[in-house]
């Protein structure tokens, strides 16, 4: 089994060897007392750049891909980085597609497995992953279709536990009815009728 910090040295060669940032940034993000264990993770010889190279290159490709679909004018798109891409739309831009390869370079995009997280800072510090419901609302919280399965089965599963929830009382049914809500707007804002899944 793989464990996240198996993962620190790739993350750190990958991330200095392509100038996503700097040594201060690293060390504040392993927690290491001092600059120089950040650099000894980034500096490890026996790295094949050609491999990381290699999947830089797809995952820039992937993400220009996303965000191409996400600027089509009729993609239907929900949560608070949603909306706002939306109302992007609206304006000309000289070179769409340098725009597209631009926003690429720079966003950060994670998949929670319900949504993107396009925060570019903490954000929710990870609540989302667990509480999904949170992003729809959430201002970097970005919801397309690619996660409409996802959310036909969240609001399916919401519509059972509604008996459930009943025999422990008003607070399981708020909460419960809540997110049921969040659900449904959900799949509504992408176009999606929530009794039709």
């Amino acid at each position: 089994m793989l464990a996240p910090h198996q993962m620190r040295r790739l993350y750190a060669y990958t991330f200095v060897r392509h100038r996503l940032g700097d040594l201060l940034f690293l060390k504040e993000q392993f927690k290491h007392s001092s600059i120089y264990m950040s650099q000894l993770y980034g500096a490890n010889p026996r790295q094949d750049p050609a491999l990381y190279d290699d999947i830089l290159t797809e995952l820039m490709q992937y993400k220009t891909k996303v965000v191409a679909q996400w600027l089509e004018k009729d993609e239907p798109l929900a949560g608070g980085a949603g909306r706002k891409i939306m109302e992007l739309r609206a304006h000309d831009f000289k070179n769409r597609t340098e725009l597209i390869a631009e926003t690429s370079r720079r966003v950060n995009m994670r998949s929670t497995g319900h949504s993107w997280c396009l925060a570019q800072d903490e954000g929710c510090g990870g609540s989302g992953i667990y509480a999904k419901g949170s992003c729809s609302t959430c201002h970097n919280g970005l919801i397309d279709s690619r996660f409409v399965p996802v959310w036909q089965e969240a609001y399916r599963h919401h519509k059972e536990l509604l008996t459930d929830a009943e025999a422990l009382g008003p607070g399981a049914m708020k909460r419960v009815n809540e997110d049921l809500a969040k659900a449904a707007k959900i799949l509504t804002d992408l176009g999606i009728d929530p009794e039709q899944g």
